[in-house]
């Protein structure tokens, strides 16, 4: 898990949107891709890792524009045999990205530092090998050696950082949705005789690290424009209905082209007997 080209990044992201309309959304967010290191971590594959993303319900999920069907994306982290975190390969998601790194590096500079270090603590947190601020949640802590572990939570990686590299997250920015939404792959019914770890290391080889095209099949319900306040302030953190998430079909971008709605990347898993598809 590395860090050191996220400066990078945010020089890339203002030359691609300034070149926006010379540019394909696809091509310019293949560019980001290839140089976000963030990108290249993927969680351990183990029976616990939907703990790995715990704390993250904390923030808004984004919501993809209206009248939207469907879109080019990247998978990020396997969460379940079935539920996938997504990067969307669209301008607003883009633009929303580079505005949430302008605003943090604005008010990281007056945010108090942080004190209480309780696991799930929102925060900001320093990442040591390129100093910048990024929002976080701490996962735990070490009063000995004062340190914590954090979750990145719009990168989705962990790291141990000094508490004092902590600082308090303003409530503003608890308030901006998170980089990835996470969604459902639909009619995907896992094998109950296969392990858990397996299956996911099936997909994770299909589907992670390449552009793929996501077809909406379901729409989780939209959300009204209240703010999402951490636990912190004693209002409780904003909730996801875990049952009401987006549910999605992953294509190739080239299949998707040829209109073969039938065969969907992780069809050969389906071939192996990794998985089940329920027609719902």
């Amino acid at each position: 898990m590395e860090m050191e080209k996220t400066k990078e990044l945010g020089k890339n992201k203002e030359i691609e949107l300034e070149t926006h309309n010379s540019v394909s959304v696809s091509q310019r967010s293949n560019l980001v891709m290839e140089t976000s290191a963030f990108d290249r971590f993927y969680p351990n594959e183990t029976s616990s890792v939907f703990s790995h993303f715990s704390g993250i319900e904390c923030f808004k999920m984004p919501q993809i524009p209206v009248g939207k069907r469907s879109f080019e994306c990247s998978v990020v982290s396997i969460v379940t045999p079935t539920i996938v975190q997504i990067l969307p390969h669209l301008t607003e998601f883009e633009y929303r990205e580079l505005e949430l790194q302008r605003r943090i590096k604005h008010l990281v500079k007056s945010a108090p530092m942080l004190t209480e270090y309780e696991p799930r603590t929102i925060c900001l947190s320093q990442y040591q090998k390129d100093k910048k601020w990024y929002r976080a949640l701490i996962r735990s802590h070490n009063p000995v050696a004062k340190q914590v572990d954090v979750l990145f939570v719009d990168y989705l990686n962990t790291a141990s950082v000094s508490i004092t590299q902590l600082k308090q997250c303003p409530l503003e920015l608890i308030s901006w949705p998170l980089r990835t939404i996470r969604a459902r792959l639909h009619g995907l019914v896992p094998n109950p005789r296969l392990r858990e770890k397996d299956i996911r290391q099936a997909l994770q080889n299909i589907v992670l690290k390449r552009t793929l095209v996501a077809r909406i099949v379901k729409e989780p319900k939209r959300l009204d424009n209240s703010t999402a306040i951490s636990a912190m302030t004693g209002s409780g953190p904003y909730q996801h209905n875990v049952d009401d998430i987006m549910e999605v079909h992953l294509y190739d971008p080239d299949i998707y082209a040829r209109k073969q709605r039938d065969a969907r990347i992780y069809q050969p898993l389906i071939q192996d007997s990794f998985y089940s598809y329920k027609k719902v």
